[in-house]
């Protein structure tokens, strides 16, 4: 659901080197709290899902900016942030095949249909992939394609929620 989101933010922004930087500079804030909270609480905290998404984000701009400019250097960037991101990305390996289909065949019925299913196939047959993430179509059929509530609040509510979430039930669990 947070990659389907993300895309909809790309969608729906009025800076879209913005809500990179905002995702970007969220994904180090939860590196250096993992690292933080791990080192504190003797423990391996890894997951940070917001650098994935970041890099979903900025592969999608730069494909953009780079059908914008007629430039091939945003390409050449967007390709290696995608396997940055697919090798290293917590379910890197659905999220971002999942966030490109989703941005650039949204229009294309069958085509969305024909991607989501290679997305399916790469997630069963790569040993970390991950199986369940068709979980959330339910949830994007039943989306209505408005824009949410716009606020202060809203709008910086899961920057702040999400890690903080994640250290707090570190905490608890240690």
């Amino acid at each position: 659901m947070f990659g389907y989101l993300a895309v909809e933010g790309i969608r729906h922004t009025r800076n879209l080197k913005m809500y990179c930087l905002r995702l970007l500079v969220l994904a180090a804030i939860m590196f250096a709290g993992n690292a933080l909270f791990g080192w504190a609480l003797q423990s391996n905290i890894n997951n940070n899902v917001i650098f994935t998404l970041s890099m979903g984000v900025v592969v999608i701009a730069l494909v953009i900016w780079g059908k914008e400019k007629k430039n091939t250097f945003p390409y050449i960037l967007a390709g290696i942030c995608f396997a940055v991101g697919f090798l290293f990305g917590e379910w890197g390996t659905v999220l971002l095949p999942f966030m490109t289909v989703t941005y650039f065949l949204r229009d294309k019925r069958v085509f969305l249909c024909i991607g989501y299913a290679i997305t399916a196939v790469i997630a069963f047959l790569v040993p970390w992939g991950e199986p369940w993430w068709f979980i959330v179509f339910p949830f994007i059929v039943l989306y209505n394609g408005e824009r949410g509530l716009n606020t202060r609040f809203t709008k910086y509510f899961f920057y702040v929620f999400y890690p903080l979430h994640l250290w707090i039930i570190a905490i608890i669990r240690q």
